[in-house]
């Protein structure tokens, strides 16, 4: 189950390529999937979820740009071959894309992830 991090964020990740939307959120959020209700209109929900994260990551690495920006903010944290193992995992099909992405976000924000620490990344 994706967790909250450290920093306190909630993360909605956009996977360009499928239109999967996941939001990282604190277990029971209304915004969590499986929370309160499920929406009718997805894309209404997707809306709704856009404009209430704190931060929008949408994953077009290594198809609209050719690097996984995820693995170069672990760079920043020192964690770049643990964060690229995990992203080559889910890359390969091994691991769940929600899966892949709740991991890294957790292993970033275990190793200090702030505002201001992303920032000087």
């Amino acid at each position: 189950c994706p967790r909250k991090g450290r920093s306190g964020w909630m993360v909605l990740a956009a996977a360009a390529t499928s239109l999967t939307w996941l939001l990282v959120a604190p277990e029971g959020s209304p915004l969590a999937f499986g929370g309160a209700r499920e929406p009718e209109d997805k894309v209404e929900r997707a809306k709704k979820l856009l404009l209430k994260a704190d931060a929008v990551f949408f994953d077009v690495d290594s198809t609209v740009v050719t690097t996984e920006g995820i693995d170069l903010i672990g760079k920043c944290f020192g964690i770049m071959k643990e964060i690229s193992e995990l992203t080559h995992k889910a890359m390969n099909g091994n691991v769940k894309f929600q899966d892949a992405m709740a991991q890294r976000l957790q292993l970033i924000a275990d190793h200090g992830m702030t505002k201001e620490s992303l920032e000087k990344c």
